[in-house]
């Protein structure tokens, strides 16, 4: 298993509503695996979290949005509302967004925020959020005494991502995904969350378990 801080995780994921778990998990053996590797492409980042909680039945969306972080400091914006490609290089930034739970998920964000010291800390602990609602067009998480404000990219963006470098490496992301889900079954399937694991609604996730 990748360097992970299980210890951690053990502390936080008991206290995760049973239907958020599974992200939770995900999200949190993602980061650990990401820790002291170069910024990872948002795109890979949200797609390899994807392809894993498909292994469990769950589907998931990759949303394009702006994000401002604001805190006492200053702030950074990251992404853009109308991004496009140049020099085969992406201007925008995505999130997941996991429906089925009403969360959104920011698996790349704090590599991006290590750059400044001034707002680092405001992606210290796990991405996730509340979805606002089905058609939401701004999303706040509070990390006091920050702000993370995320807004849907202008109609006509939202699948601007999915450029020609991403579908060259489609399938070692999709191997990827493989991957972190068998390391999600491993952590779930744990003494000490397996029981909890067994009640989240997805019957996949409970094949895979049993």
């Amino acid at each position: 298993m990748p360097q992970i801080d299980l210890d951690t995780m053990a502390l936080v994921l008991p206290r995760i509503p049973v239907e958020a778990l599974p992200l939770y998990a995900i999200a949190g053996l993602h980061r650990g695996m990401l820790a002291g590797t170069p910024a990872n492409d948002c795109q890979v980042g949200c797609l390899t979290l994807q392809h894993a909680l498909a292994e469990f039945g769950i589907v998931s969306v990759l949303r394009v949005v702006q994000v401002t972080i604001t805190g006492p400091d200053g702030g950074v914006r990251v992404g853009s509302l109308t991004p496009d490609w140049k020099d085969g290089a992406w201007t925008g930034h995505v999130l997941l967004e996991v429906p089925v739970m009403r969360r959104l998920t920011d698996p790349t964000l704090p590599q991006v925020a290590s750059f400044r010291a001034d707002v680092a800390p405001a992606t210290k602990e796990l991405l996730i959020g509340l979805m606002p609602a089905d058609d939401w067009d701004v999303a706040l998480v509070p990390r006091p005494p920050f702000m993370i404000q995320y807004q849907r990219a202008h109609e006509g963006y939202h699948n601007s991502w999915n450029g020609p470098p991403l579908r060259r490496h489609a399938a070692d992301i999709k191997h990827n995904g493989l991957i972190l889900a068998n390391l999600t079954l491993e952590l779930l399937g744990s003494p000490s969350l397996r029981s909890r694991a067994l009640h989240a609604p997805y019957p996949q996730l409970h094949q895979r378990l049993t």
